[in-house]
This record gives C-alpha cells, structure tokens and sequence, in this order.
C-alpha cells in the first residue's frame, strides 16, 4: 500500500468490485471516449424505459381481462342455460353453438393474458391448419357476406399438420384475417372506387394453405386491397402502430401474431415482392406426427 496515499488501497478494493446491474442492462466501462459512454448510457435508458413500460402493460393487462371475463362468463352462463332448457329455436342452433365456442375461446385467451407464468406448451397439440382455416373464415362469414368480401381458401385435401395451440392459432389468422377486411373496406369507405385503377373493382381475400418441400406448412394470406405504402413496411410489426383512424385500431393485432407465430418456431413476414395489396406469408415447421 502507498504510504503517501491511506486512500489508494481504498479505492482500488472500490474500482475492482462488479456493481449488480438489471437483467438486460450491461455495466458502464470506463472509457475515455465521452460519445461512447454517452450513447450506453442512452441505451441503458432505452433499456430501463421498456422495462418499465412492460410492467405497466402488465397491469393494465391484468385490469382489463378481469374486467372481460366478468361479462363473458355472464353470457356464457346465460347461453348453457337457453341450450340446456331448449329455449333456442332449432334452426338457430348452429350459430348459437359457434356463439357459445367462440365465448369459450375468449375466456381461454383472457385466462392466458392474466397468466404470464404459465408453460407456453400447455394447449399444444396437432392441429391441420387447413381445417383452422375453414373455422376461422366460418366465424367470419357472416361479416364477411354482409361487406360484400369474397374470400376463397385454395389448400390440399389431405391434412397439413402444425403443433401449435388451436385457439392461438385461430387468433394468428383472425388477426390476419379481420387486418385485410379492414384494408379492403378502406376503398370503400374513402370512396376511391371511383379511380379508373379500381373500376369495377371487387373486394376479395385469397388464402392458401400447403405442406412445402422445406417441411413447413406454408399459408399465405392476401388482399386486393391498397396495400401497405413501402416507408411503412418496417413498422407494421411494430405494437400499438396502427394506419387507421383514431379509435378503429390498436395496433398490436399484427405484432401479436407475429409472437405466437414465433413461440411456435415459425414466422410471419409481409411479403416484399408484393405491389398491390398485401400478402402476409405465415411458416410453421411441419408436426412429426401425422395425428393429432
């Protein structure tokens, strides 16, 4: 130790301990470029901010599911027990079956955002994701009728089976789905129609489904829509970013089904070649099994 310096040993015990930093949030090294400890204490701050901003989603999260699931259960109840008691007229019957499986997929969805912990294979099993396809556009077909939307689905007659959750996986293609209605429906309701380039114009969703020779089950979902301008093409992805008007969209739709997409070991990407309209193409590694 320098005797001319009591403090020497002092602060070198100091200078080689490791501060505990946050998860995710690296130590400052000392360095004698300014700009560069500038620019990681930025990113330290970016890092923070998302941390928190998490968090803050989380219960927010939490308040509304309670506040969803409360209703749901209401009706849900209330549905089982016209079924139960025969009050539903038998011609109705089918659509009151596709009500009452619909509210129990929004009660499963509600139960998986209020539970972060749970284990993300809980649910997985194999699922044709042809036949996902078919019950998803059959949830939609009223709606889409009613807007004047044809939507065509071209896939195999054999089975193309996906390991994946099947309400997740319905939630993917809804997401898609209800995204390219609201694309076709932005012709219409900004009345350019009348523009020579969409004379006689019909709106029309196209979906595709198969098994390719990558082993993956290759589904593209397309519309005749607008599309998506190219300095926006980045973002779509992106949470809570939304072209649409002011209270028409959240903006986590996409960004959505791109994570369950992902957990599932597959991606989802708009496709770039496209010019007219757009086309999301969704990859997910063929199941092992051929039974579900």
């Amino acid at each position: 130790m320098d005797n001319q310096n009591p403090n020497a040993e002092r602060h070198e015990g100091i200078a080689g301990r490791e501060p505990s930093t946050p998860a995710g949030v690296s130590s400052v090294p000392f360095s004698p470029n300014l700009e560069q400890v500038i620019e990681e204490l930025d990113r330290v701050k970016r890092v923070m901010l998302h941390h928190e901003r998490l968090a803050t989603l989380g219960q927010m999260t939490a308040c509304i599911a309670h506040e969803i699931r409360n209703p749901v259960n209401i009706i849900s109840t209330s549905l089982q027990l016209l079924m139960m008691e025969g009050k539903i007229p038998a011609e109705t019957k089918d659509e009151f079956r596709t009500i009452f499986n619909e509210l129990t997929r929004i009660g499963n969805m509600v139960n998986s955002l209020t539970d972060f912990a749970r284990d993300k294979k809980a649910g997985i099993r194999n699922v044709d994701a042809v036949e996902a396809l078919k019950r998803t556009l059959n949830l939609l077909k009223f709606q889409l009728r009613l807007e004047k939307i044809e939507a065509t689905l071209t896939a195999p007659d054999a089975p193309v089976w996906v390991k994946v959750d099947p309400d997740r996986i319905t939630q993917v293609f809804l997401n898609i789905l209800c995204n390219a209605r609201d694309a076709l429906n932005l012709i219409r309701e900004k009345k350019i129609c009348g523009i020579l380039k969409y004379a006689g114009w019909k709106p029309a969703i196209m979906i595709t489904a198969a098994a390719t020779r990558d082993r993956c089950a290759t589904i593209s979902i397309s519309d005749n829509g607008i599309g998506i301008p190219n300095d926006l093409r980045h973002k779509i992805f992106t949470p809570f970013f939304t072209t649409k008007d002011n209270g028409s969209g959240t903006g986590v739709g996409l960004s959505i089904a791109k994570g369950i997409i992902s957990d599932y070991g597959g991606t989802l990407e708009l496709d770039p070649n496209n010019t007219e309209g757009a086309i999301f193409v969704i990859k997910l590694p063929l199941a092992e099994s051929r039974q579900p």
